[in-house]
């Protein structure tokens, strides 16, 4: 399955590497990045409903170290066509607008300080609450986190971690707009 999975992660890459040559207006290659990234995922969990780890630090493995892949892709896809839709044109509602997105990405380390901290020490406690599936992680009574927990078959801990890596990602969009490094990044995952 893991294997499997790095091959499907390196297809994604490339039919994305793929649109963003493709010259069409970037609304329309974000669109249809976000769908091939979207339908990638989707098979993956339907792949996952029907496999069994054979033990569960494989499991652990295969939700910490390679679907977060996936769910990273899909959510730096989304953030950046949230700003190519609502990003103003006037340079002074602009430089609000990007600094609100700094915020956002600096809000993830200090809303989930005990997901990294967990994360980098490496605890099998931890790895089990977090990277298992069925793992009671504290985030779990978060409603989106939870939908997000259906639509793709995964953890708590690699919607967390794929979040926080698409966060990473976007700081460096932002700091393109603002000029200005974006705080608060966090290098344990």
């Amino acid at each position: 399955m893991i294997e499997a999975a790095r091959q499907r992660y390196e297809t994604l890459c490339n039919g994305l590497q793929a649109l963003q040559q493709a010259n069409e207006a970037p609304t329309i290659c974000l669109e249809r990045s976000f769908g091939l990234a979207v339908q990638t995922a989707y098979t993956l969990r339907a792949d996952l409903a029907r496999h069994v780890f054979a033990t569960s630090a494989e499991e652990i493995d295969f939700f910490k170290n390679v679907h977060p892949f996936f769910l990273t892709e899909i959510r730096f896809l989304d953030l950046l066509y949230h700003a190519e839709l609502f990003k103003p044109l006037d340079s002074g509602t602009a430089v609000r607008f990007w600094r609100r997105e700094a915020e956002k990405v600096q809000h993830f380390p200090e809303a989930h300080r005990d997901f990294l901290t967990g994360l980098g020490a490496g605890e099998e406690a931890f790895d089990n609450l977090y990277f298992r599936r069925g793992g009671q992680g504290p985030e779990k009574s978060n409603k989106q986190l939870v939908d997000e927990l259906a639509e793709y078959g995964t953890t708590v801990g690699a919607i967390l971690l794929g979040n926080y890596k698409a966060l990473q990602r976007y700081a460096f969009v932002v700091q393109q707009h603002t000029g200005c490094t974006v705080e608060n990044q966090d290098d344990r995952a």
